[in-house]
């Protein structure tokens, strides 16, 4: 399979099937970091060829996007690998591959409270002489009214809405007043043994190695099976897309005549439709009589600055170093 995809990653598929020489199954294989389509309404030319060094390249508009080999760039590889993991071959129940573990010898001190919160109430803290206790944080609305068309028989018991009470705007706060949490300095938290090194580690497990049965090297990836059609999967939400121009063969002069012929002007035309047709920026405005004057009274206190810079340095460093930093000013010496 070969062509644009412009939706998800949008990218430009090549995906070679491989008949496995010993099974006889066939298996897909899809290219590594595969170059993105452009996206946009103009005609576009996608050209993939392969050549005989089990190399590919892929153009659009003629330009090359990616290139590379059939044997390195595909996943998963067409050449399966000669060894694989055997599959019958299970981990030892008594094998250990925790390289740390809680030390057995560790005890939990006497004085370790566990239960002791994370958070107190902080004792020295006081209510403030302004917190209303009595006052609640909301309060009904006293100027709301009952709407003209409520029913109560429908609409249940009319209750004005609530608001925040305006007596707490002006206090430390309403309500029933609690003390502050902080900190418990004697907060442990769960006690846990420490780690040690594992006596008994024997490092990561890993099944043992077998000749891989499904094994081959196919080094004439390029030699394809006999192509009998060319057909087209499409999914999509917009009308008016078409192919044309399809040439499958063995000659790259040719490819490149027919699309110097047929595609390479229409593509011209379109640009050049889609350039005639692009918004004109709107003209840059003439300066004003303000925008003049403005500009005027930029560059004087400009200057201003400079002489007062350039005084401030004379009165301080004297002549030389005056000129020295006047250089990098406003005005010129």
């Amino acid at each position: 399979m070969f062509g644009p995809d412009k939706c998800g990653d949008s990218k430009v598929h090549l995906i070679y099937r491989h008949r496995n020489p010993v099974t006889g199954e066939y298996s897909e294989h899809h290219l590594n970091q595969p170059p993105t389509p452009p996206i946009d309404t103009l005609s576009h030319l996608y050209t993939l060829t392969i050549h005989t060094n089990n190399t590919f390249a892929i153009a659009i508009d003629g330009a090359e996007r990616r290139s590379g080999t059939l044997l390195d760039d595909f996943a998963p590889p067409v050449n399966p690998p000669k060894e694989i993991d055997d599959p019958k071959d299970k981990k030892p129940v008594d094998w250990e591959d925790n390289e740390k573990i809680p030390d057995p010898a560790a005890k939990k001190p006497e004085d370790w409270d566990e239960d002791a919160p994370l958070m107190i109430p902080d004792e020295d803290a006081t209510k403030p002489d302004n917190w209303l206790e009595k006052e609640p944080l909301l309060i009904a609305d006293p100027e709301a009214q009952k709407p003209v068309d409520w029913d109560d028989e429908e609409d249940g018991d009319w209750a004005a809405p609530m608001i925040p009470n305006p007596r707490c705007a002006a206090a430390a706060g309403c309500g029933p007043w609690e003390r502050p949490l902080k900190r418990n300095v004697d907060y442990k938290g769960q006690w846990s043994a420490p780690l040690i090194d594992n006596p008994k580690y024997k490092g990561e497990w890993t099944p043992r190695r077998i000749r891989n049965p499904k094994y081959f090297e196919d080094l004439d990836l390029y030699k394809l099976n006999k192509i009998d059609a060319v057909g087209f999967e499409l999914w999509t939400m917009q009308a008016g897309i078409a192919f044309d121009n399809i040439y499958l063969g063995s000659s790259h002069s040719v490819a490149a005549q027919i699309a110097d012929d047929v595609w390479k002007p229409k593509h011209d035309a379109e640009l050049a439709i889609t350039e005639a047709l692009r918004p004109k920026p709107p003209p840059t405005p003439k300066p004003g009589f303000f925008d003049v004057l403005r500009m005027f009274r930029d560059r004087f206190e400009e200057i201003i600055n400079g002489i007062y810079a350039f005084y401030a340095a004379l009165q301080s460093h004297g002549v030389v170093t005056a000129l020295r930093e006047e250089r990098t000013g406003a005005i010129g010496i």
